[in-house]
């Protein structure tokens, strides 16, 4: 599953472009197994296979200071998206480092695809509505969200606009 999620990641909302790295990956799929946020397991590994399409529509939140102090890191940011596993929509929460630092030059702007957890669940109340649950994202649900009600209770600022 590694190779095929690894890659640019367009953002249809800011119109940047998102690197998840071979590394970012293996860490992605590491996390899948252990249950965190809402969710682990099976809806967190449909996620990831569909990980393109979550970032896709995701909404980007403004950039803040990085906390751990990590090397070359300047700042994170976090973007929020829907995915749908069966009977559920769930709110991904996608964490991007944002690189600037001053040994490494090149690495100046560079925004990578750190983790990713399902940190909010939003139960369908029509089930009989939705015709093949099973499909992420799939967009023929009556059942969607509005960016008011994903964006519920995130602490960050949402840049809805370029």
């Amino acid at each position: 599953m590694e190779n095929k999620i690894v890659g640019d990641l367009g953002n249809y909302i800011s119109g940047e472009i998102i690197n998840l790295s071979k590394t970012n990956a293996s860490h992605l799929i590491s996390s899948a197994v252990r249950v965190r946020g809402v969710s682990g397991g099976l809806p967190h590994i449909a996620a990831m296979q569909n990980i393109h399409y979550a970032m896709a529509g995701a909404i980007p939140t403004e950039p803040t200071e990085d906390e751990k102090n990590q090397r070359d890191v300047k700042n994170v940011q976090r973007y929020y998206g829907a995915v749908r596993y069966e009977n559920t929509i769930y709110r991904a929460c996608m964490l991007v480092k944002i690189y600037g630092g001053s040994k490494f030059i090149e690495l100046e702007g560079v925004k990578k695809l750190y983790d990713m957890k399902l940190d909010k669940k939003h139960p369908n109340p029509y089930p009989s509505v939705l015709t093949n649950i099973s499909e992420l994202g799939a967009s023929s649900s009556a059942f969607r969200l509005t960016i008011e009600q994903l964006l519920k209770d995130v602490k960050e600022k949402p840049l809805l606009s370029r």
